[in-house]
C-alpha cells in the first residue's frame, strides 16, 4: 500500500519543503470556528438599574456624555462619510489616527446605549440608529485586525505610528462589542474574542522610565501610558472570557503591569505586598518620581500623571463581569493624585507664578514646565477627579476630590455649551490632538460609567494574592488563535521525513 501512494506522498513532502524554505508560514486546521465567541460571558444587566439619579455628579456627567454623544453619532460619523458605507469599513491604515479614534467613539457610543442613559431628544439622532452606528464602528474594527483580516492592523511589532498603543485600541474596541454583545452577529463575535486573545496573548513584560540604579532607560519618557494601557486589554480580556484557558496568565501580568506602571524608586526596595506580591520582588525600575510627578515629553508632565485611569479601566470591567478588582490597579494612585493638589512648584526653576498644580477655586490648570498638547484640559482632569472621588484614592489631599469634580467638569460643561452640536474644542490651541473629540467621547462614558457602577454598590476591591501560573508548561501561553502555525519542530520532523520518502521514491525508480 506504501508503494502505491509513495509518489503522492513524495510530492507533497516536496511542496512542504519549498514552503519552508521559502520561509512561508503554513496553516494548519483551524480552531473549532464553533467554540470562537462561546468563551464570552456576557454582562448580566439584569443585576443593574440602568436609570439612575438625585446625584449631582453623576447628572453632571451624564450630561457632558450626550453632549459628546450627540456630536460623534451626527457630525463626526457623517463628516467621515461612515454613514455611506454598508459593508465593513476600510479606516485608510494601521496606525493610531486611523484605528484609535473609531474605537474611543465607539465606546463613546456605546456606554449611554447599554446602561440606559441615551438621550434621544438631547442627541438628536434614534438610539436604534446610535447602536447601528457603533456596531457599525466596532464590527469593522475588529474585521480590520490582523487575526480577521491578512495584513490587518494590531501588535506592536508592525512598525506604524504608535503601534504600542494597539492593545489599547483593541480595549477600547472590546469593551464597546461587549457592552453590546447581544446585538453583535455570531461572527462579529467570534471576530471580537480573535482580537482581544491575540492582543491579551501577545502583551510585552512593563517597561520602565529608569532601572534599579536609577539610570534613565527611556530617556525623557515614562512608560507608565504603556504599561496601564496594557493593564486594561488584560482587564478586560480576563472580564469577559473568565473560563479561558489562559485567564490566569492575563491576570498575572494584569498585576505586574498594573503595579510597575506608577512604580515610584521608593517601591524597587520595598517590601510591601499588593496582591501577594512582594514589590522588591515585582519591580525591575520605576515609571513616576517619589513625590508622584511624572516626566513625558522630556518635562514634568501632568496631562501623563493622569494616564492612570487606564489602570482603573481594570475596576469598569471588572465591576460589570461581578468579579472583585485587584487593588494592585490603585498602586500610587494616591500618591499622585495628591501632587496633582498639593506639591508646590517653585519659581523660577519652574514655570511662573508657580504653586500647585491644581489651582484653589479654579478650573484653571498650572503646568510647572508647560504642555506641548494645548491649553485647556478640564475634562481630562475632571476625569481623574471623579475616579478619585469614586474609589477613595483622595485621602491625601488637603481638598476632597468632589470639590476639584465639580470645578473641572462645569468648565468641560460650558466648553461645550459654545457649540450647537456638542463638540468641546474650538481649535489647536485649545487642544492640538488630532483624536481630541473622540478622546472627550471615550472620557465621558467611562467616567459616567466609574460613577455609575460604584452608585450600583457592586465595585468590591480585593487584596488576594493572585498567584503566578505553573510554569509546567514550560511558562508558554496555549495558542487559541483561529489560524495556527507550525512550529520550527515540526517544520523540521517533516522535512526530514520528505528526504527519506525523496530517497526511498528515486531508489525504487533506479532498481526498476
Amino acid at each position: 500500500m506504501f508503494e502505491k501512494y509513495h509518489r503522492f506522498i513524495s510530492i507533497v513532502s516536496i511542496l512542504v519543503l519549498l514552503i519552508f524554505a521559502l520561509n512561508v508560514p503554513v496553516v494548519v486546521a483551524e480552531n473549532d470556528e464553533s467554540n470562537v465567541g462561546k468563551d464570552v460571558v456576557p454582562i448580566q444587566w439584569e443585576n443593574f438599574e440602568t436609570n439612575l439619579s438625585g446625584d449631582e455628579e453623576l447628572e453632571l456627567l451624564n450630561e457632558i456624555m450626550s453632549n459628546s454623544t450627540h456630536y460623534i453619532v451626527n457630525t463626526w460619523y457623517e463628516e467621515n462619510n461612515y454613514d455611506e458605507v454598508d459593508d465593513y469599513i476600510n479606516f485608510g491604515g494601521k496606525g493610531e489616527f486611523d484605528i484609535r479614534g473609531p474605537g474611543m467613539a465607539a465606546l463613546g457610543i456605546a456606554v449611554p446605549i447599554a446602561t440606559g442613559n441615551y438621550n434621544e431628544d438631547k442627541i438628536d439622532l434614534s438610539e436604534d440608529e446610535a447602536k447601528h452606528r457603533a456596531i457599525h464602528l466596532i464590527t469593522s474594527l475588529a474585521h480590520q485586525h490582523r487575526t480577521n483580516t491578512s495584513d490587518g492592523w494590531g501588535g506592536i511589532d508592525q512598525g506604524v505610528q504608535n503601534d504600542w498603543q494597539t492593545p489599547l485600541w483593541s480595549y477600547y474596541t472590546g469593551f464597546a462589542a461587549w457592552l453590546l454583545w447581544d446585538d453583535l452577529s455570531i461572527e462579529d463575535q467570534q471576530n471580537v474574542q480573535r482580537m482581544i486573545e491575540w492582543e491579551a496573548n501577545n502583551i510585552p513584560e512593563p517597561r520602565y522610565y529608569q532601572n534599579e540604579q536609577g539610570e534613565i532607560l527611556n530617556d525623557g519618557n515614562t512608560q507608565a501610558e504603556e504599561n496601564s494601557s496594557w493593564a486594561s486589554l488584560l482587564g478586560l480580556a480576563s472580564a469577559m472570557m473568565p473560563n479561558h484557558p489562559n485567564v490566569n496568565k492575563w491576570e498575572d501580568q494584569m498585576i505586574d503591569l498594573a503595579i510597575s506602571s506608577y512604580s515610584r524608586p521608593d517601591d524597587i526596595q520595598s517590601d510591601e505586598v499588593v496582591n501577594g506580591r512582594e514589590l522588591s520582588d515585582v519591580l525591575d525600575g520605576s515609571n513616576i518620581m517619589n513625590d508622584g510627578t511624572v516626566v513625558n515629553h522630556g518635562i514634568r508632565h501632568p496631562i501623563y500623571m493622569l494616564s492612570f485611569e487606564q489602570n482603573i479601566n481594570v475596576a469598569l470591567t471588572s465591576s460589570l463581569a461581578g468579579q472583585e478588582t485587584p487593588e494592585a490597579i490603585f498602586h500610587n494612585a494616591d500618591i499622585v493624585y495628591h501632587a496633582l493638589t498639593d506639591i508646590e512648584f517653585e519659581s523660577p526653576e519652574y514655570a511662573a507664578p508657580g504653586g500647585t498644580i491644581y489651582r484653589e477655586d479654579s478650573s484653571e490648570i498650572y503646568y510647572p514646565e508647560g504642555n506641548d498638547w494645548g491649553g485647556k484640559f478640564p475634562f481630562y482632569f475632571g476625569q481623574i477627579d471623579v475616579l478619585a472621588n469614586v474609589f477613595e484614592f483622595d485621602h491625601l489631599s488637603n481638598s476632597n476630590a468632589s470639590t476639584w469634580s465639580k470645578l473641572h467638569n462645569e468648565e468641560a460643561l460650558r466648553m461645550q455649551e459654545r457649540f450647537d452640536d456638542g463638540r468641546t474644542y474650538k481649535n489647536d490651541e485649545e487642544s492640538n490632538y488630532e483624536l481630541r473629540e473622540e478622546r472627550i467621547a471615550q472620557i465621558a462614558g467611562s467616567t459616567f460609567l466609574a460613577k455609575w457602577i460604584k452608585e450600583q454598590g457592586l465595585f468590591q476591591i480585593t487584596d488576594r494574592a493572585y498567584e503566578k501560573p505553573s510554569t509546567s508548561d514550560g511558562g508558554e501561553l496555549p495558542n487559541t488563535n483561529s489560524g495556527l502555525f507550525l512550529n520550527m519542530y515540526t517544520g523540521i520532523a517533516i522535512i526530514l521525513v520528505g528526504f527519506v520518502l525523496v530517497y526511498y521514491n528515486r531508489k525504487k525508480q533506479s532498481k526498476s
